[in-house]
């Protein structure tokens, strides 16, 4: 009886982990995770990527079926009399089911009129200030970017257009913008350099123009020599071999700092382009216009800046960049996108830009 009792009490015994096991079990766990995250957050990237693939597929469409009933593409970008430039951005909409958003904006009122100061202490605000306010374009963000919240706005107060920022931009060629000149054609910088290491301009899709007329706005009605469109057959190169648009990471602003960026914004002076004078997420600075005030050096989020100019103070040269690991997203003429690297060789992104350069190089 003594004997069974033992083994009773030997089949009934219960053993628990030790601690040394449990954090072994903890230890692995906590690897297992450390894991699984960079796949998790390289799946979320690669959606978002596909994501800003398709938006910059979405644009290039609607610039074609712009080109399909105007016969030409869209606008780089159109300067008035205050030197203030509308941009392609309200030309695409239409053809990519904002044409509500398109028809709030009012062209009989040149672009840079938002207010209108009747006295010293009346200002009166157009329909237009409040259009540059409120709209929020889906298909203009890229969802990689940090700054996409439809809150995040322009702080500044250039004439009391407050606006929001997007993520792309059209391609002026391979030197950079010149925005002084008030001899056509504008919208481009020759050369920069000089002697055999110049860099040329050779044609672009797209440019920034000025009408003759000081209110010289509308991109449909109003077709005088000033307001340069390219079409079709200007492309020489061919659209397999065109660079339309690119991206931009959008430029930080800081109130209290007292610190603004023109990158991303859609209507103002040399904003919305691209060029390829340098390679994408070039660690040069771009070159702004009007000095540092509307340009912040923040090379350590990928955003270097310097407030001068190239080309005898008419160059702004603005490279193509993306919170995409490793390179940008580009569109093609053709209506292709294709991934760039940042290691792509400089000449060979340099002619995808041109439209008339002949180079046999291809991206």
């Amino acid at each position: 009886m003594k004997k069974v009792t033992t083994l009773t009490k030997r089949v009934c015994q219960r053993f628990a982990f030790t601690l040394v096991e449990l954090l072994v079990v903890i230890a692995i766990i906590g690897v297992l995770i450390a894991l699984l995250l960079p796949a998790v957050q390289a799946a979320r990237e690669a959606a978002r990527r596909m994501q800003c693939t398709n938006n910059l597929k979405q644009l290039v469409l609607a610039t074609h079926n712009y080109h399909d009933v105007h016969i030409v593409f869209p606008f780089g970008g159109i300067k008035d009399r205050y030197n203030c430039e509308f941009s392609w951005l309200f030309a695409p909409l239409p053809y990519m089911e904002q044409v509500s958003l398109y028809d709030s904006w009012n062209f009989s009122i040149a672009y840079s009129w938002t207010k209108t100061v009747v006295d010293e202490a009346t200002v009166v605000y157009s329909d237009n200030l409040k259009v540059l306010r409120e709209m929020d374009v889906p298909a203009y963000h890229c969802p990689s970017d940090e700054i996409t919240d439809s809150l995040e706005l322009q702080h500044w107060g250039y004439d009391g257009m407050t606006q929001k920022k997007y993520n792309y931009a059209v391609c002026v060629g391979n030197t950079g913008l010149q925005i002084y000149e008030t001899i056509l054609p504008l919208g481009w910088v020759p050369s920069i350099g000089t002697g055999t290491t110049a860099v040329k301009h050779k044609g672009a899709m797209f440019r920034v123009s000025q009408g003759n007329s000081p209110n010289s706005i509308n991109p449909v009605a109003d077709s005088k020599p000033g307001n340069w469109q390219a079409n079709m057959a200007y492309l020489i190169d061919g659209t397999s071999n065109t660079l339309a648009f690119s991206e931009l990471i959008i430029g930080h602003d800081s109130l209290t700092e007292g610190k603004f960026d023109l990158r991303g914004l859609s209507i103002l002076p040399g904003t919305g382009f691209f060029s390829t004078y340098t390679e994408p997420n070039s660690s040069m600075p771009d070159y702004m216009a009007y000095g540092g005030m509307y340009c912040w050096d923040l090379p350590e989020i990928k955003l270097p800046c310097d407030g001068g100019q190239l080309n005898s103070d008419k160059g702004m040269v603005v490279a193509a960049r993306s919170r995409h690991s490793g390179g940008v997203n580009a569109a093609l003429a053709d209506g292709s996108v294709r991934f760039v690297s940042d290691t792509v060789n400089l000449n060979i992104w340099r002619a995808a830009s041109t439209a008339q350069g002949g180079e046999s190089e291809t991206l």
